[in-house]
């Protein structure tokens, strides 16, 4: 299984030279994961390695900088990056990606996993026009509210045996960020009541 992260030094390389050979690059070999890369369709959730590389954030946040980069340096009407190619990567990363990051946190609870609630959150926020949209958020509510007891020691000493996943608990998952980009976009999910809860079994728990 391999991700298109591997492909962003050709991105980089074509920033800073202006050599379109390395963008056409990119855009074969993304093109070519799109359309052949089927190991997400058939593998167990507990038997992804332990890498940020194999997660919805580590694939997704790569390839939106690369976009982001080449925004910066393409004109103004795209013209170089393949408008079929844009709409396959992320249809594909939108077909396999947030379930098994789901079915990954709910399956094998590893203690940094909680760093992917983000994305599992703000992917469907975002693209709120695909029609799973409405079941990877849902899916991202339960994993929030659940967090703290399904992921964290029972007896309380996590916070001194993995300080540094505790730190992700609360930069990626319990900031105010994400809680105010669910009140943008979708108000209606987290009220008064639900956020206090949230937050309160968070502040227990760690």
């Amino acid at each position: 299984m391999w991700g298109p992260n591997k492909f962003n030094p050709l991105i980089d390389k074509y920033v800073e030279s202006g050599n379109a050979d390395y963008l056409n690059k990119w855009n074969n070999f993304m093109d070519d994961w799109s359309m052949h890369q089927n190991g997400y369709v058939d593998i167990l959730a507990p038997d992804i390695s332990d890498s940020f590389h194999n997660t919805l954030s580590g694939i997704l946040i790569p390839y939106m900088i690369s976009i982001h980069k080449l925004s910066k340096v393409l004109p103004e009407d795209g013209e170089g990056l393949d408008d079929a190619t844009f709409i396959r990567a992320l249809n594909k990363m939108y077909q396999y990606l947030p379930q098994l990051a789901i079915t990954y946190i709910r399956t094998n609870p590893q203690n940094w996993s909680e760093a992917g609630v983000t994305s599992i959150l703000k992917f469907p926020l975002i693209y709120d026009e695909f029609k799973d949209s409405d079941i990877y958020l849902q899916e991202g509510i339960r994993i929030l509210e659940n967090l703290a007891r399904t992921h964290k020691l029972p007896d309380g000493t996590a916070p001194e045996q993995d300080p540094i996943y505790n730190r992700n608990y609360f930069d990626y998952t319990t900031t105010i960020e994400l809680f105010n980009t669910l009140n943008h976009f979708r108000p209606e999910i987290l009220t008064t009541n639900r956020l206090k809860e949230i937050r309160d079994n968070f502040t227990c728990n760690c």
